[in-house]
């Protein structure tokens, strides 16, 4: 479900998953408050939930999916970048959108 996502509703899922507030998630992106809040209304929306945490919980359902899929030999001809990340990659991308130093990571 998370496919459809931009790069920038990725970012946001991320950092809703490791638990970031508002404030949090507009230091991090360089964004307003107001414009976190948009970004969040349209990712439920996009989600099909109602709430950050049921957001955070999709999320995590889809790495642990992409966990159980079998790893291709190749990535589609097509692949998006996002599209083949490890879950450690995933983790450490959060971490980096986080702000967070290699040390950190």
């Amino acid at each position: 479900m998370i496919e459809g996502l931009s790069r920038r509703e990725l970012e946001v899922l991320q950092l809703v998953a490791l638990g970031a507030s508002n404030v949090q998630l507009a230091d991090t992106l360089g964004l307003s408050i107001h414009t976190v809040k948009k970004h969040l209304a349209r990712l439920l929306l996009k989600l099909r939930v109602e709430s950050r945490s049921e957001a955070a919980r999709r999320y995590r359902d889809s790495i642990s999916s992409r966990l159980a899929a079998p790893a291709a030999a190749a990535p589609p001809a097509k692949a998006k970048p996002f599209d083949v990340l490890t879950t450690r990659e995933w983790d450490v991308l959060a971490r980096i959108a986080s702000g967070a130093n290699n040390q950190r990571i």
